[in-house]
């Protein structure tokens, strides 16, 4: 029985040890990047429970659809990993989530696919023309790729296209991912003659799967 007490205990610190290791706090590329002030304030509020004490990757989201379509936002995508084992988070927080920064330092968290549709039905509004459709449904997509369960995923020249429906327009737009990620994802927003989208006009399609870990 102490043989196997041991083994057990060497295998949780072992466990441990590979998800210290996994998640490093502000992990990026770019290795200017800097966590924001306010960012770092709500992770530090939304983990202060977890045990043990693991930290996400975090990726800045910087991308020309998104910057267009949100110009007053900063986001990012904060990554906690699933390999070699999902950890139990807070309510709060996912294993994938996309953070909305505002202008004044306001964070909001962005979790799941019903998550993405209730913050795009609230932020995007008086959507009349076909560019300005065209241009939401790109960056939501992308936003899509990002919040997705195993993401974040890059896109594969996305596919944006916009109909007229009466006096509404649809705007939808499609991509693979690129490897060694697998699938596609795929998003439709039904705007109102108004430009509004409501939660019951988005729809996200698509099933990707992320690659080996790294």
């Amino acid at each position: 029985m102490a043989a196997v007490n041991n083994i057990c205990l060497s295998f949780n610190l072992l466990l441990f040890l590979v998800l210290l290791l996994v998640g490093i706090t502000g992990a990026t590329d770019d290795p200017n990047f800097k966590t924001p002030a306010s960012l770092e304030v709500w992770l530090q509020q939304a983990t202060s429970t977890l045990e043990p004490k693991i930290q996400p990757k975090i990726i800045p989201i910087a991308n020309e659809a998104i910057g267009k379509m949100f110009p007053n936002a900063q986001f990012y995508g904060v990554y906690f990993s699933r390999w070699p084992r999902a950890i139990k988070l807070p309510s709060q927080l996912s294993n994938e989530n996309v953070v909305c920064i505002g202008v004044e330092g306001e964070v909001e968290a962005i979790q799941g696919q019903e998550g993405l549709r209730k913050f795009l039905s609230a932020k995007l509004a008086r959507v009349t023309d076909d560019e300005h459709a065209r241009l939401a449904a790109l960056a939501s997509l992308w936003l899509a790729a990002f919040a997705a369960n195993g993401g974040p995923y890059q896109l594969d020249n996305p596919k944006v296209s916009v109909a007229r429906r009466d006096d509404r327009i649809v705007a939808s737009a499609f991509s693979a991912v690129k490897e060694p990620s697998r699938g596609d994802i795929g998003i439709t927003l039904a705007f109102t003659n108004t430009g509004d989208v409501p939660i019951n006009g988005i729809k996200i399609t698509g099933q990707p799967h992320s690659g080996p870990p790294s």
